[in-house]
């Protein structure tokens, strides 16, 4: 600790001679302020004392209590409990041992991740990213986990499925159980993402077992949601089926309003993949009124789009061209929009429309199929083959159409295989 008090005295703008006044000599100060004396813990409250210092503060057992406690409330998604608490670490955080400093200023990256300020976060971990020699393994997994995150909200998917598996490999027996199932079910997020559906499968249960054995049923509505993804990509309906089930009955029995909407609308795309359009549609009204509740602009757009879809491919042109309007009223406002809703919003909109078709085609053939070929998305492979194969058709244009009904095919086959 004596060796801070200098740290101290500088952040408080106080002279060597103010701090020694009454105490111990300018020049014992110095000594004791390079460590080539040990002073008594009567000196040592004295200066302490005079810098305003709360000795248990500084006391590396309660900082360590106090680090613990902020991210646990990262893991818990408590994000106000969590910043206030960096707050409170931060005040102080320049005057701590360099172990210290260095967890509290990953548990401030993560924080930035959360806020979706990745630059922030970024600039914060680059240096350590050659330098990891004074990390301890905790302050390593949380490091991978940390920039994992970062390539995953960046669409850097293998080198976020790196990282996690990384952090995996640092797990130990001093690991809390609520970090084990969050690394599993980043795992699981970024297999599925790579469209490895298996491996996320068993990532997930992985997730959701830490997650069940804790009591956090939150955790476990979003495993069972990435399970029922997983396994409609297989196409293991009824699997799909109880998981989406599952991840409605723990919301409804915990008022967990705000996720419902998430559950009905994955819900209803499993339906529309089974041909049941009535089922999928009534999912989908059900999860537009709690967008709706939540003025959820994004989201509406989504499903919106989704209902363009159903009736677009039950060949009820007036309901689908009914809904595209729902959907390009509030398009404008929202820009915060993922590419797959952009494109599907591009897509339906031309295809609804009575301009040629010949900007459609190129836009698909340029630009939305090599961008889910290079993402291996296979099941929005298949969509936009099929679309783009039956417009070459309706030109009489069997060549290129044969070409992309062949597209779709192989899209399939690789599809089931996952």
């Amino acid at each position: 600790m004596e060796n801070r008090i200098r740290s101290y005295r500088i952040q408080k703008n106080i002279t060597q001679e103010e701090l020694a006044n009454g105490i111990v000599s300018t020049s014992y100060l110095s000594k004791i302020e390079n460590g080539s004396v040990e002073p008594s813990q009567e000196v040592l409250n004295l200066l302490y004392e005079r810098l305003g210092v709360d000795l248990q503060e500084i006391n590396p057992k309660n900082i360590s209590i106090q680090i613990k406690k902020c991210y646990r409330n990262i893991l818990l998604g408590n994000e106000t409990l969590a910043t206030d608490e960096l707050s409170r670490l931060k005040q102080k955080g320049s005057l701590y041992e360099k172990k210290f400093e260095i967890k509290i200023q990953l548990l401030e990256s993560r924080i930035l991740i959360n806020q979706q300020d990745l630059d922030g976060a970024l600039r914060l971990l680059s240096k350590y990213d050659r330098n990891q020699e004074s990390f301890s393994i905790a302050a390593k997994r949380f490091y991978h986990i940390n920039k994992g995150l970062i390539d995953y909200y960046s669409g850097n998917f293998v080198d976020s499925n790196a990282h996690f598996l990384m952090a995996e490999k640092l797990i130990d027996e001093l690991s809390d159980n609520l970090e084990i199932g969050e690394i599993y079910y980043f795992i699981a997020l970024t297999y599925s993402q790579l469209q490895k559906a298996s491996h996320s499968i068993e990532s997930t249960k992985k997730a959701l077992k830490v997650y069940q054995s804790t009591y956090l049923q939150k955790k476990c509505v979003y495993c069972h949601i990435l399970l029922g993804i997983n396994y409609r990509k297989i196409r293991e309906w009824d699997q799909a089926e109880e998981s989406y089930q599952w991840a409605r009955t723990i919301c409804e029995n915990f008022n967990y309003h705000e996720i419902l909407d998430s559950v009905e609308q994955n819900l209803g795309f499993l339906y529309e993949k089974k041909q049941d359009h009535m089922k999928a549609l009534q999912c989908y009204m059900n999860s537009l009124r709690y967008k709706q509740k939540n003025q959820d602009h994004s989201g509406m757009i989504l499903t919106y789009m989704s209902i363009v879809r159903l009736y677009y491919e039950k060949e009820n042109s007036r309901e689908a061209a009914y809904w595209m309007e729902k959907a390009s009223s509030i398009f404008a406002e929202e820009l915060n929009l993922s590419k797959d809703i952009f494109i599907q919003y591009k897509v339906y909109k031309s295809l609804l429309s009575s301009d040629s078709d010949d900007e459609l085609e190129e836009y698909l053939s340029k630009e939305v199929i090599p961008y889910y070929t290079e993402n291996k998305s296979y099941e929005n492979i298949v969509t936009y083959s099929t679309i783009l194969s039956k417009l070459y058709e309706k030109k009489s244009r069997y060549k290129p159409a044969g070409v992309y009904w062949k597209k779709a095919i192989e899209a399939y086959q690789k599809l089931v295989n996952v």
